[in-house]
């Protein structure tokens, strides 16, 4: 998949036309609004991170163990209803705009 990634990178850099052009939202954030909504995405994934390999670190806590935490710690994340909720949105808005670009294109 890094390939691929790679792959589409040096398309949209040497070949700029060949790729499709992302259009502009107006509703999204901008500024402030985007660095916090940034943020708190982040947060919650970077200090489970910090906790885990702290915690191997500091030597509390043995790479097996610090693994079991990071999986208890990953599944309450995706649990947590928030983020659930925010990621439902998301994939919603995203299929209905690949249907509506297919339906029409």
């Amino acid at each position: 998949m890094a390939l691929y990634i790679l792959f589409l990178v040096a398309v949209a850099v040497l070949r700029p036309a060949a790729m499709p052009p992302i259009p502009p939202d107006p509703a999204a954030p901008k500024g402030l609004a985007l660095a916090r909504q940034i943020a708190e995405a982040l947060l919650a994934p970077v200090l489970l991170i910090a906790v885990v390999l702290g915690s191997i670190l500091i030597g509390l806590a043995t790479p097996t163990e610090a693994a079991a935490v990071g999986a208890v710690g990953a599944i309450l994340l995706a649990a947590s209803g928030k983020l659930v909720e925010q990621r439902r949105r998301q994939s919603y808005c995203a299929r209905k705009h690949v249907t509506t670009k297919k339906s029409l294109g």
